[in-house]
């Protein structure tokens, strides 16, 4: 399994870099877009091998 090498940086809030403005200035759809494709790159997911919905099934006793 990949290991992602953690990360924090500590900014104060009146300085802003010119990452927190490209993301700024991203939609939360384009945002959502970049998160899918980076966990995709991540795992190793094509079209084929991504997985979807877990199918769920119950059964159901009848008292």
């Amino acid at each position: 399994m990949n290991s992602i090498e953690k990360v924090v940086t500590r900014t104060r809030l009146g300085v802003d870099s010119s990452d927190r403005e490209f993301w700024r200035s991203q939609t939360p759809e384009e945002r959502v877009a970049h998160l899918v494709q980076l966990r995709r790159d991540f795992e190793g997911w094509t079209d084929e091998t991504e997985p979807g919905l877990p199918r769920v099934a119950r059964v159901l006793r009848r008292s």
